[in-house]
């Protein structure tokens, strides 16, 4: 089971110079009716990459804590 989706939506990085390291910035609220606790905050991007499409998947997750 995944859980609560937050944001589903198209991803559009800026990158960042002189690093050239790409991000995007994504605001989510948190349903009132959510548990309180540690809960994890995961992030899935897929793309295709190249002239020949090969596929790319990054996943990040980080622990975050839901307090009132």
């Amino acid at each position: 089971m995944f859980g609560d989706i937050l944001y589903t939506g198209p991803y559009t990085p800026s990158i960042e110079y002189p690093y050239g390291g790409q991000y995007r910035n994504i605001t989510v609220t948190v349903p009132e009716d959510f548990p309180h606790g540690p809960v994890v905050l995961a992030s899935a991007h897929f793309v295709l990459v190249g002239e020949l499409f090969w596929p790319n998947l990054d996943v990040s997750n980080e622990t975050v804590f839901i307090q009132s």
